[in-house]
């Protein structure tokens, strides 16, 4: 039905964007994560 797509998504490491990128990889894209934890950390 869906091709693999190359994806970026931003935001990736807050809330929405972690369960977001864990969807778009179990439907077998390439997910590449972009985040410059402006509101946030690393922890």
């Amino acid at each position: 039905m869906h091709g693999h797509k190359g994806i970026m998504v931003t935001g990736g490491t807050g809330f929405l964007g972690s369960f977001l990128c864990e969807r778009l990889l179990r439907e077998g894209n390439d997910v590449l994560c972009v985040d410059n934890y402006y509101t946030g950390s690393r922890d």
